[in-house]
């Protein structure tokens, strides 16, 4: 009777070593498997002028000030475009899905620490002047203060082919007093420029 009742507990035991051995290598595999799926924070770039980092399927960015504090933060899905374009001025820009009218944007100035409206469309900048874009046509006007100057360019010598955005792209040229514009017309979609005069100071 003890014999047996010893051999009893000596198969439990056994066996409750094999689960407890089971369940740690279960665990150690779980373990590993979700240790793959997680997303490790990256940094994409960082400067004195901006900083961009990945984390968990989501884009983190900084604009910092000349003394280099923080002056906005934001996050995204889609990656951002920051650019210095000069000693004073910052461009964000980010697109949200295929095609240059998906994307929107701002400017930061250094010197007046001061942030432009948002834009949909950004063409081009020249000075303190953005080209972006409107309901089939581009839009000029002052970076931060609309009132100090505005133009809408809407009139074109070929009509647009029937898509969502026709304007490929407008490019200022001659130190801005003209502003290049390409666009699709037509039903072959033929590819016109045309160089249309600003009225700029």
């Amino acid at each position: 009777m003890r014999t047996s009742y010893k051999f009893v507990v000596i198969v439990f035991i056994c066996n409750l070593l094999i689960a407890l051995t089971a369940c740690t290598s279960f665990s150690s595999e779980t373990s590993s498997m979700f240790s793959t799926n997680v997303t490790k924070n990256e940094t994409i770039e960082e400067n004195e002028r901006y900083a961009i980092y990945y984390s968990d399927f989501m884009y983190s960015y900084y604009i910092f000030d000349k003394n280099h504090h923080i002056v906005k933060s934001d996050t995204s899905s889609s990656m951002p475009n920051i650019m210095v374009l000069d000693d004073s001025l910052i461009r964000v820009t980010i697109q949200s899905g295929t095609g240059i009218e998906t994307q929107w944007g701002y400017y930061y100035n250094l010197k007046n620490d001061t942030f432009s409206e948002i834009f949909h469309c950004i063409y081009d900048q020249t000075n303190d002047k953005v080209a972006f874009g409107g309901l089939n046509k581009v839009i000029i006007q002052d970076i931060y203060d609309k009132g100090k100057y505005y133009q809408e360019i809407s009139s074109f010598t070929k009509p647009f082919s029937e898509v969502a955005a026709p304007i490929i792209s407008a490019k200022f040229i001659d130190n801005g007093t003209n502003i290049k514009v390409s666009y699709l017309s037509g039903s072959n979609y033929e590819e016109v420029s045309e160089i249309v005069k600003t009225i700029l100071d």
